[in-house]
């Protein structure tokens, strides 16, 4: 259910990116979809029962959305397009990544920890150059949903955690959309309300949703 909630939440933020620029309304409401997938990310990768079959789906889906994001992008604003700006597939193979080595290093069963530590560093720095959508950011709050909320269940410290991660975007020279993103936290409450909804039947929901959306909108916008 969660991921159906998100869904037309980025919707209703892609229909304002690429329809109607002038009305920050639609991007507001968007800001709630973003908590939302990094929660579902983490809630993946702690209920999987393989991580290679989920490292390997995630990472189909981001090669599949490239070019519909780069033609909603492209849409969007041809002036700035640019090839270099991958979708936020990449960025959750990231996150997966960097849960795979924090989860050695939580567990105690990696053999160099500073190595694991690098290499989580390594993956924010790159998606962050590479310009993969919410970057090292979305990354964060991945984490901070696996630690705090998932693994813990502390739902105080979770809100603390992801206020700080929003607030992290200024050491990564990103302080202009900390307010923005600061209009994500109450979807913190959507979680709480809906996570132990499940919705089976539509598990690869998203997987198709995402780059058929991007088509669309983009179709729409070149025929206008």
């Amino acid at each position: 259910m969660l991921k159906i909630i998100a869904a037309a939440l980025m919707l209703i933020d892609h229909l304002g990116m690429v329809f109607f620029q002038d009305q920050f309304g639609y991007r507001i409401i968007g800001r709630l979809s973003m908590p939302i997938f990094a929660y579902c990310v983490a809630q993946g990768f702690y209920k999987t029962t393989s991580y290679e079959k989920y490292f390997e789906r995630m990472g189909v889906f981001a090669i599949v959305s490239q070019i519909p994001f780069w033609m909603m992008m492209y849409v969007t604003n041809p002036v700035y397009f640019n090839f270099m700006h991958f979708n936020i597939g990449f960025t959750f193979l990231g996150a997966l990544c960097t849960l795979r080595l924090y989860k050695t290093i939580r567990n105690h069963t990696c053999d160099n920890k500073m190595i694991n530590i690098l290499g989580i560093n390594v993956i924010l720095i790159l998606t962050t150059l590479l310009r993969c959508d919410y970057g090292a950011y979305a990354i964060c709050l991945v984490l901070v949903f696996y630690e705090f909320y998932i693994m813990r269940k502390d739902i105080l410290l979770t809100f603390i955690m992801l206020a700080a991660a929003t607030f992290s975007l200024f050491f990564i020279g990103r302080a202009d959309q900390i307010k923005v993103q600061l209009l994500g936290l109450p979807a913190f409450l959507i979680i709480i309300a809906l996570k132990d909804l499940p919705l089976k039947q539509f598990k690869y929901f998203f997987y198709i949703f995402y780059p058929l959306h991007m088509l669309v909108l983009s179709f729409i916008k070149w025929v206008q």
